[in-house]
This record gives C-alpha cells, structure tokens and sequence, in this order.
C-alpha cells in the first residue's frame, strides 16, 4: 500500500510543465505574406503558437496548418500576423500578445464560431491561482478539464473600447496534476490573452471582496461624515 501511495503521488513529476505561457515563444521568420501591400500574414500554429492547439469552432489546426485569419500575434510597431495598426499599444507584456476574433455568420447576427485554444500540462504542486492578462471588448472563458472555472475580474468589458483586465481563479484542487487548460472565447469580436501564470498565493473569495469593499465604503462614509464633508 505504501510503495503504491508513492507511485501514485508521484505520477506528476513525470508530467510536462505548461509551456510558452506568455506567448513570447513564437517564431516569426517564416511567414507568409499572402496579401501584399496590404500585409496579411500567414504562418504554421507549431511556429506562432508552440506548446498550443487551436480550434475555430470544429476546424482543429494542425501544428503545419498555416494560421493567420482572425488571429493575431501582436508585436510593436505593427501586429506580425495580420499587419494591422496597432493602437492598443499591444503587445501587453513582453514580446507579443495574442488576439482572437471569432467570427459569426452572417457577421454580428449568425452562430458565433468560438475560438478555443488549449494546452495539456502539469499544474505546479504549490500552485493555489492561475492569473492572466484579458483584454479587448469581450471575456474568455476559462474551462479546466473541460469544467468552466470561476473567473474573479477586476473589470468588465463592453463594445465601446479595448479593456485591460487581470483575471485570476482558484485552481488549488488541480495542484500537482496534469490538466487540460482551455481558453474559449465567448462573443463575436476581439478576446486577447497574455501573461498567464500560476502563483502560490489564494485568490480571494468573491464574497469576502465584496465584504472588504463594502467595509472600506463605511469607514469611508464614517470618516467624511466625523470631518463634515456632508
């Protein structure tokens, strides 16, 4: 019993650690330019998204297909995928950022055709939240094992500008675990990622931050109302 609790306890150290987390491990010298002057580039998901897979609704790229189409690998002066402007001053972190735009057919009023990108790795054992970079005018879900994981924000999202927002959720079950991480985006235009990271410190209860807010609104409003400011 006791040899068979060390085996089974150490099963993980065997596992493969999560890889290219941030993004900044793209190759990007063998794209294909397909639309000069305009500038739309193509390139292998093995060689902009190494350590990734991919999906556009139920089209799985393989790690040769070329990628390009509603994705971008944002890199300043300009984005190296797409070859767009780049006003939100992406990438975020690092060298590049990760933007996806799912698309609805017809656009705005059909099915929207999530994008999905997932990644199969080792959870670190001290590992209690994962964090990452959300931004552009919609959320991504975050799915571990195929199971939508809460998301504490701190902000929110609307169709007026691109958002900045830190995302974090409790992952402390999957600790020491070999895990599918999944990011899946929920609406028809741009999710973008970057940064993601585990950490060993918990992510606060949703309801002990509302406690701390609201705690802070009082002695807030006990603090203007002993100075007279009402």
């Amino acid at each position: 019993m006791f040899s068979l609790f060390l085996l089974t306890s150490s099963l993980c150290g065997f596992c493969a650690s999560f890889q290219n987390l941030d993004f900044d491990s793209a190759n990007t010298n063998r794209l294909t330019d397909i639309c000069a002057p305009n500038h739309c580039f193509y390139g292998s998901l093995s060689d902009l998204l190494p350590g990734w897979q991919l999906s556009n609704g139920a089209n799985v790229f393989g790690p040769n297909s070329p990628v390009g189409y509603n994705l971008e690998l944002a890199g300043l002066p300009y984005d190296t995928i797409l070859g767009a402007s780049n006003p939100d001053n992406r990438p975020f972190e690092g060298l590049y950022s990760l933007a996806l735009y799912s698309a609805r057919e017809p656009p705005l009023t059909g099915t929207l055709t999530p994008f999905s990108l997932w990644q199969v790795g080792a959870v670190p054992s001290d590992a209690k939240s994962i964090h990452f970079l959300n931004f552009g005018f919609s959320a991504v879900e975050l799915l571990i094992n195929g199971s939508p994981v809460p998301l504490l924000l701190d902000g929110s999202f609307d169709h007026t500008r691109v958002h900045l927002v830190n995302a974090a959720a409790d992952i402390s079950v999957y600790a020491g675990q070999s895990i599918e991480l999944r990011f899946t985006t929920t609406d028809h235009d741009l999710s973008g990622l970057d940064s993601i990271s585990f950490s060993d410190q918990p992510v606060p209860e949703p309801g002990a931050l509302a406690l701390f807010c609201v705690g802070a609104l009082l002695l807030l409003w006990r603090f203007r109302l002993r100075s007279g400011s009402y």
